[in-house]
């Protein structure tokens, strides 16, 4: 099963559902948005419900998308408990 969402991220929770809020973006429902943490626990929850592909966009592309790798995925990973590829 798939999943496609748009997805705002950041250290603080607050502050990315404010930034998906000045997107545009605060009733989408494909969005999520959150801290690492709850995006993480999120993401793998949503796992556990078998989707096992997700297809991430972002309003801000390269930021987000170095947020996502720096940040979102290592903590995916740990709670998984598997190793970076």
């Amino acid at each position: 099963v798939a999943l496609r969402a748009r997805i705002v991220s950041h250290d603080d929770g607050a502050r990315a559902r404010l930034e998906a809020e000045r997107a545009g973006l605060a009733h989408a429902p494909d969005l999520l948005a959150g801290s690492y943490d709850e995006l993480a626990a999120r993401i793998v929850a949503l796992h556990r419900q078998g989707v096992d592909r997700f297809e991430l966009s972002s309003p801000r592309s390269l930021d987000e998308v170095y947020r996502v790798g720096e940040h979102l995925l290592p903590r995916v990973r740990q709670l998984l408990g598997r190793k970076a590829a």
